[in-house]
């Protein structure tokens, strides 16, 4: 077990000489034009820094480690964001209750909702989609993964550090690479 003082002097050694281009770097690419606070995610990546330093984590390439550090503490805060937005779509504005949701057959089909059927079909072919994605290169599966999130390109090299051209090469390649295997495997972009 590591002693709770020497993970916080290693931590305030740490912040002592990377601090600055911690707190620039978040500065960079925190997307305040969603309500984002760039202090928040700061002390987001200060709490799992620390969590690493606890299991007794030896931080081979320090600005590396914060870099994905950083990502993952914004892209985890803009889903975060999405997710509330989308809840809060989805309540009536008028009585402040939730929508009611269809609840028969023919609620269903006059809503244009997909059978049932569909739907499976719809999951198996995301599913294979998937595990189509996850085959790409690493750098290309993670920019067809942001962006099917819903960022766009430039947002998409702020999270992953890229120049904006190479973040779009990335995407133009990787999703033209996974239009070719699902074409191969007889599924089109429509299907899904």
């Amino acid at each position: 077990m590591v002693d709770v003082e020497d993970v916080e002097s290693e931590l305030e050694q740490f912040l002592a000489e990377y601090g600055p281009w911690l707190k620039g770097r978040i500065q960079r690419i925190c997307p305040r034009d969603m309500g984002i606070v760039a202090e928040e995610l700061e002390q987001e990546v200060r709490v799992r820094l620390w969590k690493a330093l606890q299991r007794e984590r030896k931080l081979e390439n320090p600005t590396s480690y914060l870099h994905r550090i950083i990502s993952t503490v914004t892209i985890d805060a803009m889903r975060a964001v999405r997710t509330d937005r989308e809840r809060h779509a989805r309540i009536d504005k008028s009585t402040g209750e939730n929508d009611p949701q269809p609840t028969d057959e023919l609620s269903r089909m006059e809503s244009g909702e997909p059978s049932p059927e569909k739907s499976i079909q719809r999951a198996q072919m995301l599913q294979w989609a998937g595990r189509l994605i996850n085959e790409l290169a690493v750098d290309r599966r993670r920019a067809v993964g942001l962006y099917l999130q819903g960022f766009k390109i430039q947002e998409i090299a702020d999270l992953a550090g890229w120049t904006e051209p190479k973040a779009r090469n990335l995407l133009y390649r990787g999703l033209t690479t996974l239009r070719e295997s699902l074409a191969a495997a007889g599924i089109s972009h429509e299907d899904l």
